[in-house]
């Protein structure tokens, strides 16, 4: 039998919190003596009250979903209690929390062009202490022997 074959609830069986027992029971693991409901949020278990008490607007709730779960049930009984002894006095309002300050957006810049830059200032150089005269005609490329030839005249 598979874990799922033995957490499905059984037809007709409305409580969310409803857990099996032993595998192949319809009795709930929560369930006690008398109708009771070991759960701390229920004082009579509720699959009990639909069938044995004529419990209308409990089993359309629970069909509709508007059912509390436990931690639902903790934390607006907490809030719940909060407010009220906020308004009888006996504890003061927290203090709103600070919020911290927004920084900007990070802005993205393109990077520095270093080669762009450096190439720049050896053309100025080169064009400040040297007399302008007029480019040689354009050789054909003679590859990367030449290139670094060219690039060796323009650093002078």
């Amino acid at each position: 039998m598979a874990l799922a074959d033995i957490q499905a609830k059984p037809p007709g069986i409305l409580c969310p919190m409803w857990t099996q027992k032993t595998p192949g029971s319809k009795r709930c693991a929560h369930y006690l003596d008398n109708a009771a409901c070991d759960l701390p949020t229920e004082l009579m278990c509720v699959e009990w009250m639909i069938r044995n008490h004529d419990m209308p607007k409990l089993e359309d709730d629970l069909r509709a979903g508007r059912y509390e779960t436990p931690d639902q049930f903790s934390a607006r009984f907490r809030r719940e209690a909060t407010e009220r002894a906020i308004a009888r006095g006996a504890i003061e309002r927290p203090a709103p929390q600070p919020v911290p300050p927004q920084l900007p957006p990070p802005t993205m810049s393109a990077p520095p062009n270093r080669l762009a830059e450096a190439l720049a200032k050896l053309q100025t150089a080169s064009s400040q202490s040297a007399p302008k005269t007029e480019p040689a005609p354009a050789k054909p490329s003679g590859g990367l022997t030449d290139a670094l030839a060219r690039l060796n005249a323009l650093k002078k």
